[in-house]
């Protein structure tokens, strides 16, 4: 699959479409149902999974993860931790599994 045209654009932040929606409640891609210090989390409406949630960085635009500072990776981290807590207690997996994903910007991609 070849880049995007805009791939310069989205690595540099200015077309980000994370930033660009700031922190809303809402969004296509579902209800925001965690909002924290440096992250926000989505439980999107339609997925196989139960439980199934995204935690968007909201700082700073970066591109990886390596280009986090170590307080920064601390706090994002602690703020997937808690989401992780309450999914574990609402939906009791047996099993959680965590990706990264920032070249996938769009939940219907990955189903």
């Amino acid at each position: 699959m070849p880049w995007a045209e805009d791939w310069d654009a989205r690595m540099s932040g200015e077309v980000c479409r994370f930033c660009r929606k700031g922190r809303p409640d809402e969004n296509e891609d579902g209800a925001r149902v965690y909002a924290g210090e440096v992250s926000d989390a989505y439980l999107p409406r339609n997925v196989v999974m139960r439980g199934y949630a995204v935690v968007v960085w909201r700082g700073r635009h970066v591109v990886e993860p390596t280009e986090l500072t170590s307080g920064e990776a601390a706090s994002y981290g602690g703020n997937v931790l808690l989401v992780d807590q309450a999914i574990q207690k609402h939906y009791r997996p047996l099993k959680m599994n965590y990706a990264t994903m920032g070249n996938w910007t769009h939940i219907s991609t990955l189903m």
